[in-house]
């Protein structure tokens, strides 16, 4: 299931990638990358949630409704979870739905959930990143870029508030590019993840079988 949620973040990110440089010609097709990119998170974002209920499950040796929360990762998996299917996915279908909202909806419809939804992908990519940060590897290498990723998302939302309205600063200028640089560190992030899961399958077949020893 591990290489299932990089691979869909990795998809994901890649759409908002291609959303995001699409974003800065006005193309209206760059909202419907969003969308599916926003897709590909929440279901990866859903199975992170069940990875960390069957793991929680291992441990103790008992499902109850509080297991995901017993362990960091589960923290992290449920709150990034809920940010990403009921936050940032409303957004994301509120901005492909309708391109005519005034700029107070914009920011009731859109800019809101959708910096909701950021802050719990900072809250839940600092727990993963402080959970990880002692290793010093590949994984929290991915960890980091991740919070990065959530952080941009964070500026990008916020800023666009101010995308239209009475003080209006060009999308261009901030909110597009603040969201590309997120959305290529998510896309770097879950790339190492990809990278760090194929690390024991080539371990393991690579290894030189042991040596038996007769007597």
């Amino acid at each position: 299931m591990s290489w299932w949620l990089a691979a869909l973040f990795t998809a994901g990110s890649t759409l908002f990638v291609i959303g995001g440089i699409l974003a800065f010609t006005n193309d209206p097709s760059a909202r419907w990358f969003n969308l599916v990119g926003s897709v590909g998170f929440s279901v990866g974002a859903l199975l992170a949630i069940v990875e960390a209920s069957d793991a929680a499950h291992r441990l103790n040796g008992r499902r109850t409704p509080g297991s995901v929360w017993a362990t960091a990762a589960g923290q992290a998996s449920f709150i990034q979870g809920i940010s990403a299917v009921i936050l940032f996915q409303f957004a994301m279908v509120a901005a492909a739905a309708d391109t005519s909202l005034s700029w107070i909806g914009d920011d009731i419809w859109i800019w809101t959930p959708s910096t909701l939804g950021s802050v719990g992908f900072v809250i839940a990519g600092r727990i993963l990143w402080l959970e990880a940060k002692p290793a010093a590897d590949i994984g929290s290498t991915a960890a980091r870029f991740n919070l990065v990723g959530g952080a941009c998302f964070l500026g990008g939302s916020l800023a666009g508030y101010f995308a239209h309205g009475p003080f209006e600063v060009g999308a261009n200028l901030v909110s597009n590019p603040v969201f590309l640089i997120g959305s290529l560190a998510f896309l770097i992030g879950s790339g190492l993840s990809l990278v760090e899961l194929d690390q024991p399958l080539r371990a393991n077949a690579t290894a030189t079988p042991p040596t038996v020893v007769t007597q």
